[in-house]
């Protein structure tokens, strides 16, 4: 079995504290109804390039389920999950 040591979790939480600091800085522009619009739009965009995609590992980011049902691509497939299909494993 492997796990995350305590300093590798330290570093992680460390890069996802700074990213989501660098993402609400950055997207703190848009209006409420921007956001809800962009958040259209990137799901959209997303579904698209996954059912469309031949090699599905370049689109999706493989989330094993972290996204569940807010996985927009789930959303576009009947909340199933489209790489699982192509994959053959579901």
């Amino acid at each position: 079995m492997v796990s995350l040591s305590v300093k590798g979790s330290e570093v992680i939480d460390m890069y996802y504290n700074k990213r989501n600091d660098y993402m609400q800085e950055n997207l703190g522009v848009f209006s409420d109804q921007e956001m809800e619009d962009l958040k259209t739009l990137l799901d959209k965009y997303i579904q698209s390039s996954v059912l469309k995609s031949k090699d599905i590992e370049l689109v999706c980011m493989v989330c094993n389920g972290t996204y569940g049902s807010n996985c927009g691509l789930n959303a576009a497939n009947d909340n199933q999950c489209e790489y699982l299909i192509k994959k053959g494993v579901a």
